[in-house]
């Protein structure tokens, strides 16, 4: 059970991180444009 909600929040975790970069990468991509 705890292993599982671990295995789960590491995914979690990933994904949360993923979402953040992509987010930086497009603000700056959009502050280049302007």
């Amino acid at each position: 059970m705890v292993v599982g909600f671990l295995h789960i929040l590491k995914h979690y975790g990933a994904f949360i991180n993923m979402a953040t970069w992509q987010n930086e990468r497009n603000s700056a991509y959009q502050l280049d444009q302007s």
